[in-house]
């Protein structure tokens, strides 16, 4: 992966994060810690199995989770399916990137409330 980050020793795991080193301030947060906004149904088990049988061989490999932060929680905004198989594959902590208010609603076209809903409709918090 041209360009990648390996990061080692950081709970036991290692990282290949795409992208360039430039910003070292990224969080690294236990995967069981983030909130999903997704119901199970709108997850894929394939999709999830197979990413995790890969980072059970690699360690986690990819950009960093994003999320954004309500009542002082990581709610996922994009990667579910890299945060569900980095669970089961037994990572301890996966990259993450805090998503401003501003980048919330001119990228991803949603409001905080909007994010409390659907967290709520998947069960979490």
């Amino acid at each position: 992966m041209a360009g990648a980050a390996i990061l080692g020793g950081l709970g036991g795991g290692k990282f290949k994060i795409a992208g360039k080193i430039g910003n070292l301030s990224r969080r690294f947060v236990n995967p069981f810690s983030l909130v999903g906004r997704q119901t199970k149904a709108e997850m894929s088990r394939k999709t999830v199995q197979k990413i995790a049988k890969d980072m059970k061989v690699n360690g986690y490999v990819g950009p960093p989770i994003k999320v954004y932060k309500i009542n002082g929680k990581n709610v996922i905004i994009d990667g579910h399916h890299r945060a569900s198989a980095a669970k089961y594959a037994g990572i301890t902590k996966v990259p993450i990137k805090r998503i401003t208010r501003r980048n919330l609603k001119k990228t991803w076209k949603t409001t905080p409330k909007k994010l409390r809903e659907q967290v709520y409709e998947a069960g979490g918090f």
